[in-house]
């Protein structure tokens, strides 16, 4: 599947609206960063991240019919254009995946790591190497969006206490194409200002 290479008047509201409820979400029950750099007390894994952000779900292969038998009823779907955002619970209370479909199809998978079994952000870059696209965050103050676009990969991590807290798998594709679809809509400059 092929994502649209041109930008979609809508599509920045749409994932403006995805990364707002994320930012939203993650205010109210966020994890405490421990000494260690962990959260919640929990030492961050050094496992390397798989290429698939949700088991038995693949962005640009994975039909609407396939997500639905995969991961069961979503919590929450919202409509606009021929795009469809699911929302999946996440283990923790409050949280959510979401899961953007365009044309049947999944186009972006956006999961908000488990704080029992969190992904260091060293071990990412030494797995992937420098991101080449690296930006703000509206996800929690000291975050950054790190995107490997040819990967098809982004992940929304701290780096000074080396922990990811979201990750998001999608076709890969070039940084520009990359920039005008899902990367519309972050952030350019610090969303929190002191």
């Amino acid at each position: 599947m092929n994502l649209p290479r041109k930008r979609h008047p809508d599509i920045r509201i749409f994932l403006a609206a995805i990364l707002l409820g994320l930012a939203v979400l993650a205010c109210g029950t966020s994890p405490s960063p421990a000494k260690d750099g962990g959260a919640s007390g929990r030492a961050p894994t050094n496992a390397p991240a798989s290429s698939s952000c949700l088991q038995d779900v693949t962005a640009g292969t994975t039909t609407r019919q396939g997500l639905i038998a995969a991961l069961g009823t979503p919590a929450q779907t919202e409509v606009q254009d021929n795009q469809e955002m699911l929302l999946y619970a996440t283990t923790d209370s409050g949280q959510y995946h979401s899961i953007v479909v365009q044309n049947n199809i999944v186009g972006l998978v956006s999961v908000l790591l488990d704080e029992n079994a969190p992904l260091v952000w060293s071990t990412v870059r030494d797995q992937y190497g420098n991101p080449p696209i690296t930006t703000y965050s509206y996800f929690l103050e000291g975050t950054r969006t790190y995107v490997y676009p040819a990967k098809g990969q982004a992940f929304v991590a701290s780096p000074d206490l080396d922990i990811v807290y979201a990750r998001e798998c999608f076709v890969p594709m070039s940084a520009d194409d990359y920039m005008s679809s899902w990367g519309s809509s972050l952030p350019t400059e610090n969303p929190f200002p002191k």
